[in-house]
């Protein structure tokens, strides 16, 4: 079965942008990035997984809907932020979890992650957990070939609660200053443009924390967009030492490792007395961006859905209602068995009584 073709399930991409008090959302893909800066203040990954792949697959041809009610049947997938803890499981309908840097649904029948080494694969079967790529930086732009070896602003894109402490410190930028660096934070509505960048530096932290209570701070539920997106934009990357950047290889070749701030300082200081290692950065990194380019990430989406979630609906829709609704409930009374799991709706719940 081609992509242009009737899939021959429903599916289902379930979005309740009016919680988040939005008014309206983009029909097109090309209109995705501008939506998501002006509505700066919602947490826009849990559109980036939803509203973007949901307007990618139908610019490619795929038949799939939008829905903003949860429906009773028929294959659904969503984000783990839009699906409440409380969620009713219908036994008629099969809900595909995208779950990235969160905990698992109570009892979503499929997972979608975005790291190899995210933790859920160790909980669940492999038919029940498949890995998707992440879309690239929309409306990308990338560096300014007239800026060839010049290594003069040195980049961070993202939110600051995810960059090592000491690179956010004024001594920092500095010292930066003090090696003719040009230290910067990009701003949001800003990540898309690499124009006039030279290096980027994604480091969440020297060493990381132990944390098995919560994903969103797990690294090795994170994913490697920041140096895919470097690639994509013809820009060198030097990151940290995180299971998503180890997973796809390449350290010192594709792109640069820092495990401190001397590291950091060094590798900087190396690409701008080596012209050649910088340029060979380059290409090495464009070479690689065709694995995270938006065909790739289209094709990566088309076989997850023909080949696991079509074949995991149908077997799940080959059990009786009755035991389709016996492990919904196992699944519900196994999740909240867990004392951790219960803190987060107990707060949900305590902040709500308080308003």
């Amino acid at each position: 079965m081609s992509f242009i073709e009737k899939p021959k399930f429903d599916i289902s991409f379930y979005l309740p942008f009016q919680q988040d008090n939005i008014s309206s959302i983009p029909t097109n893909i090309d209109d995705y990035w501008d939506w998501v800066c002006t509505n700066s203040s919602m947490a826009e990954g849990k559109y980036s997984w939803t509203l973007q792949t949901f307007l990618q697959l139908r610019k490619m041809g795929i038949s799939c809907n939008l829905k903003t009610e949860m429906p009773k049947k028929g294959i659904v997938i969503t984000h783990r932020d839009f699906l409440p803890i409380h969620q009713i499981p219908y036994p008629d309908l099969f809900v595909v979890c995208i779950k990235p840097d969160r905990k698992e649904h109570p009892w979503a029948q499929q997972y979608i992650t975005q790291n190899h080494s995210d933790p859920i694969l160790h909980k669940l079967s492999p038919d029940r957990v498949s890995k998707a790529l992440s879309w690239p930086q929309p409306s990308l732009i990338p560096r300014n070939e007239n800026r060839g070896t010049l290594i003069e602003n040195i980049a961070y894109l993202g939110r600051l609660n995810n960059l090592e402490p000491e690179l956010q410190t004024a001594a920092w930028k500095e010292e930066m200053h003090s090696l003719g660096f040009n230290w910067q934070f990009i701003p949001m509505a800003m990540w898309n443009d690499y124009s006039n960048i030279d290096v980027t530096v994604s480091i969440r932290g020297w060493k990381q924390t132990e944390s098995k209570q919560d994903a969103v701070i797990d690294w090795n539920s994170k994913p490697p967009n920041k140096l895919t997106n470097s690639w994509l934009a013809n820009v060198p990357a030097i990151v940290g030492d995180e299971p998503s950047f180890q997973s796809i290889q390449g350290a010192g070749q594709d792109y640069l490792l820092a495990r401190n701030s001397d590291e950091l300082k060094s590798a900087l200081l190396s690409l701008r007395s080596n012209h050649d290692h910088y340029r060979n950065l380059q290409k090495r990194g464009t070479t690689r961006a065709t694995e995270y380019s938006v065909a790739a990430v289209q094709t990566c989406w088309q076989n997850l859905i023909q080949e696991d979630i079509f074949h995991a609906y149908e077997n799940w829709m080959k059990l009786s209602q009755f035991k389709r609704q016996s492990i919904n409930l196992a699944r519900m009374f196994h999740y909240f068995g867990k004392v951790r799991n219960l803190i987060d709706p107990l707060a949900g719940l305590t902040r709500s009584l308080r308003k």
